[in-house]
């Protein structure tokens, strides 16, 4: 991926500078006012060592009164409950050389460790008879709000504003996502 963004930038002219870390315990010696992550990747860190970890991190980065934002889907049980390891369709496409791809996946929920667990079947060919097939796991953590809060204090961070959605919109129990705008906490 960080491949594909250095030619990106590359072609948009744009400067960054690339750095391929664990988020979860690295440290480049600065800090900064404001980070944030986005694409909900803080369901990516699937149990409480690595969301520590990644907390971490922020914190360490963070200037004294720095701002932390990120969002996160919004858990709704019924819907997480819903549909669970029946096959569905993920898409269909031509790649970039020309081959021909399809993904289906199943999907189901872990009550007790808040994952949700993919298996997604990928097809690639380019003639019929040859088609090859992999299968991928995939597994995403869903946060309760009131987790949410506990774990970002626990970590140095006040939670300043949660909001429902992008467009700032007030948090409530229907909204699909969980916006936090948190602050390093004084000591």
């Amino acid at each position: 991926m960080l491949e594909l963004a250095k030619k990106k930038a590359e072609r948009l002219n744009v400067s960054v500078n690339w750095v391929h870390a664990d988020a979860r315990q690295f440290d480049l010696s600065c800090q900064y006012r404001f980070i944030f992550t986005t694409g909900n990747s803080f369901q990516h860190f699937l149990d409480r060592a690595s969301v520590d970890g990644l907390l971490g991190s922020v914190h360490r980065h963070l200037e004294e009164d720095g701002v932390f934002a990120f969002e996160t889907r919004n858990p709704n049980i019924s819907l997480l409950k819903t549909d669970e390891n029946i096959e569905k369709d993920a898409g269909s496409w031509t790649d970039n050389y020309g081959y021909h791809c399809s993904s289906t996946y199943r999907r189901s929920y872990d009550h007790i460790t808040q994952l949700e667990h993919y298996i997604f079947t990928n097809r690639r060919w380019k003639e019929v008879s040859k088609v090859v097939e992999t299968v991928e796991p995939f597994a995403l953590r869903y946060f309760f709000p009131q987790e949410l809060e506990s774990l970002l204090f626990y970590n140095g961070f006040e939670l300043e504003e949660m909001y429902g959605n992008f467009d700032m919109s007030p948090f409530q129990a229907d909204s699909p996502l969980m916006v936090c705008v948190c602050r390093k906490r004084q000591k």
